[in-house]
């Protein structure tokens, strides 16, 4: 009997992708094909749509229309774990790194996020950690490295999933010294407010955030409730009262949703009131408490972004931060978390939102702040959401 299927192309195909937010084109139509050994570069402008599609590839966004392909199977709806087990993997602007866990522990975690034992993951770690020259560092909490190293951690926690496919977004950014990536920010998060930050990619988003954080070095100052945070500790930032809910989430998918909500206590000001807090989230997302026990990397897109934010509320913030927490969402989904967010308003939490939806985000919100190239350009009231100059004018000037 003679076997007349092809054989599956060995090829990341995308083809027809096209993708808008409130009414602005950021994809028309891009079609690319990538080969294993290749390199392809893609460039731009800011907000040309360079870390959209990048997004859309590794699953962190979806598109419009069109389709992506790998080795000849379609993944353009799949979940970022399960494009990483067909072979892609994906380094952030921002290395998205768990601060609070060691480089080596970063490096066999993403490993067993692919199926591997924890044996293999060392393995694979070990292997890793000498390539990129990290051994001295191997045991450091990421959330203390500098930027440089920072980014060749991200890069080596990518190819512990041993991809094929290997996305790196602006590998290069932020390790030329003196190019600042903000400049002169000033904003004002009140307690029962919400604040909007857009712009193009690369305008310096969530430069902003990690700067508030403590992850990145900065100038000018930054206060919480009247404290100077500047210069501390991204876990001393969060023990004043801060939160981040980072881009893609980042849930622990081999912990259940009970263990990874308790994981956010590590950083409250005191443990005192922590089961409160817990039945507060459960209440605030009521899939969490019917999924408590089941494993983080089973739920949706959606249910994951709902946990993040949860594992965040866990600290028992006065000011939530949240880093495209729409990425990668369904319409339902999105209408979910953002409903969670008023309810957090109402209760007098202060939230800040950096977000790609424009028009939402605006009406969302009782300012929102445009950046370009790190500066604030314009400041947007409610009632510019509906304004498709305004909104055309805040991505392109």
């Amino acid at each position: 009997m003679i076997d007349t299927q092809s054989p599956r192309p060995h090829e990341l195909r995308v083809a027809g992708v096209t993708r808008s937010f409130a009414g602005v084109q950021a994809l028309s139509g891009v079609s690319l094909t990538l080969h294993p050994g290749e390199v392809l570069g893609l460039i731009g402008p800011n907000g040309a749509g360079k870390s959209t599609l990048v997004n859309i590839i590794s699953g962190y966004d979806v598109p419009d229309s069109g389709s992506i392909t790998v080795d000849g199977v379609d993944i353009t709806r799949s979940k970022p774990y399960v494009r990483a087990r067909e072979g892609v993997a994906r380094t952030f602007q921002h290395g998205h790194l768990f601060g609070g866990l060691t480089v080596r522990e970063n490096i066999e975690v993403t490993a067993m996020g692919t199926g591997r034992s924890r044996k293999q993951a060392v393995t694979v770690a070990n292997s890793l950690l000498e390539e990129f020259h990290l051994g001295s560092r191997a045991d450091h909490p990421a959330g203390s490295l500098p930027h440089g190293v920072e980014r060749r951690v991200g890069v080596a926690r990518a190819l512990a999933t041993e991809p094929r496919y290997v996305l790196l977004a602006e590998p290069a950014a932020g390790l030329n010294e003196g190019v600042p990536a903000v400049r002169g920010v000033d904003l004002d998060v009140p307690a029962g407010h919400a604040i909007g930050l857009i712009g193009p990619n690369g305008a310096g988003k969530s430069s902003t955030l990690l700067a508030i954080m403590g992850a990145v070095p900065h100038g000018g100052t930054v206060e919480v409730n009247g404290q100077d945070v500047g210069g501390l500790a991204p876990e001393k930032v969060v023990r004043r009262g801060v939160s981040l809910v980072p881009e893609g989430r980042h849930v622990f998918t081999a912990l259940s949703v009970k263990d990874n909500l308790r994981l956010g206590t590590v950083g409250r000001r005191s443990q005192e009131g922590a089961e409160d807090t817990l039945d507060y989230v459960l209440g605030l997302f009521p899939i969490l408490a019917e999924f408590r026990d089941r494993q983080a990397g089973l739920l949706s897109g959606g249910q994951q972004q709902q946990l993040a934010i949860g594992r965040a509320l866990m600290a028992d913030p006065d000011i939530l931060m949240l880093d495209e927490p729409s990425l990668g969402l369904s319409p339902t989904a999105v209408d979910t978390v953002f409903d969670a967010l008023a309810t957090i308003r109402s209760a007098g939490k202060a939230v800040l939102v950096v977000e790609q939806r424009a028009e939402f985000t605006v009406a969302f919100c009782e300012r929102t702040y445009v950046l370009h190239d790190g500066s604030i350009t314009l400041t947007l009231k409610p009632e510019d959401a509906t304004n498709v100059q305004v909104l055309t004018q805040a991505y392109f000037g």
